[in-house]
């Protein structure tokens, strides 16, 4: 049977394109979905509204490297931060050091009037995601002290790939009002190696994007396959189909939509009808701090009991490698016979690990299997969130995972859900898992 996982990737990358919560274009894209699961033939198919608390629109970003020499930097915003005056700004760049984040708060005053570049010196004391925490109180205590710009991807982070900048969130429903920019390797190099000698480089910048007075509505795209013996029983397939804005997020997260569409043709296509309710969901609202399946979660909390959990792909480009169940080692066990069925494909490990970085965990914090399909992606980290991440013709691994995802069918007719959800799950602690990881999430 063919799969139609490239074709629904290339209609959402060239058709649809970039499509950012709250904005026209990511309705377009849930428009999308609702029209492609009716047409697969999946049943109950509609959008499930939900509001995210503030939107943002990207404007321009233009910046100049002023002395010691002069040329133009190569910029763009991060999601959910703000602008300079509309004349821009001109000032000395600074560093502070991502490492040292305590100090750097400390003597937050030496930032005013300031454009602040963030280094790593030394070696971190402190986990990526505590960090991550961090590194938004930083920024908060910039603004006030009157920074006016600060270069730093997400978490700090540098950009990878050559003359690639990579936006995204800097907290989960966070918004800064600073102008927070990714700058390419190659400008932030130099930069780093001026201050690093002693020199004091001047730049400007002019920065423009713009926030909406309140919430903006959005939806997850939801259509299933009813259960033929316990349709009550509920086992979710998803993946996000929100995505950022510098190209048209075909491996964050077209691929993943673009499978879970596909194996729910597949399945229909099959004749097969599980013996409980499969629902494809397209959430929204990931890119913000997964907002859309947060919201899934309360809005379905009466039927949660009988939910079986949910399946994820969600990790780039590159054919799974791992099921990480989501802090349910009681299940390791009872996945495996699964995992070794599909060894034909490829071989796929099974483990407990918590994914926090997208649609697993809310499931995983209301006691649900928040299962991640970990894949095998080295490239991701130039395409992640990037202009870098656009669909090459002939490219079809993004239908292989798809395989995985039709496989759950058979789990389903395997398990029982009261031996499928033995125990009650271990609650994950937020401040534990709540931070995204840079090069790796979704």
């Amino acid at each position: 049977m063919n799969s139609h996982a490239f074709e629904y990737l290339t209609e959402l990358s060239d058709n649809v394109g970039a499509r950012v919560t709250g904005t026209p274009e990511a309705q377009k894209a849930i428009d999308w979905g609702i029209a492609k699961m009716r047409a697969i033939g999946l049943e109950n198919v509609h959008a499930e509204k939900w509001q995210l608390w503030r939107g943002w629109k990207r404007g321009g970003a233009d910046a100049e490297l002023l002395t010691p020499s002069r040329h133009k930097l190569h910029v763009d915003s991060m999601g959910w931060t703000g602008s300079t005056p509309a004349s821009g700004i001109e000032g000395e760049v600074v560093p502070v050091n991502l490492f040292d984040l305590d100090r750097e708060i400390k003597d937050v005053s030496k930032l005013k009037g300031k454009i602040v570049l963030v280094v790593t010196k030394g070696t971190s004391k402190k986990s990526f995601d505590l960090i991550f925490v961090q590194f938004g109180d930083f920024l908060r205590a910039a603004g006030k002290a009157g920074a006016l710009v600060v270069i730093g991807g997400q978490g700090g982070a540098k950009a990878n790939g050559l003359n690639l900048t990579h936006t995204g969130i800097l907290g989960f429903d966070a918004d800064f009002a600073i102008p927070v920019v990714s700058m390419t390797a190659e400008d932030q190099g130099q930069l780093e190696r001026y201050v690093d000698a002693g020199l004091k480089p001047r730049a400007r910048f002019n920065i423009q994007n713009t926030f909406t007075n309140g919430p903006v509505e959005s939806a997850n795209v939801i259509g299933e396959i009813r259960g033929r013996e316990n349709p009550e029983q509920v086992f979710v397939v998803g993946a996000h189909l929100d995505s950022w804005d510098l190209s048209e997020g075909s491996t964050d997260n077209g691929t993943g939509s673009a499978s879970v569409l596909a194996a729910a043709d597949s399945i229909v296509r099959s004749g097969m009808k599980p013996r409980r309710t499969i629902r494809f969901v397209l959430f929204t609202g990931e890119e913000q701090g997964l907002d859309g399946s947060f919201a899934y979660i309360k809005q379905h909390k009466a039927e949660l009991a009988n939910h079986l959990g949910d399946l994820v792909l969600d990790e780039g480009q590159g054919p799974v490698s791992d099921f990480q169940l989501g802090g349910r080692d009681d299940l390791v066990a009872s996945f495996q016979p699964f995992s070794k069925s599909l060894a034909n494909i490829r071989q796929i490990k099974v483990d407990e690990k918590v994914e926090s970085g997208t649609d697993t965990l809310p499931f995983s914090m209301a006691g649900l299997p928040g299962i991640n399909m970990n894949q095998d992606s080295p490239d991701y980290k130039y395409t992640h969130h990037s202009a870098g991440r656009r669909t090459r013709s002939g490219e079809t691994r993004c239908a292989q995972p798809k395989c995985n995802i039709d496989g759950a069918n058979r789990l389903l007719d395997r398990r029982s859900p009261r031996s499928f959800r033995q125990s009650v799950a271990r609650r994950t602690e937020p401040q534990q898992c709540c931070a995204r990881k840079v090069n790796t999430t979704s």
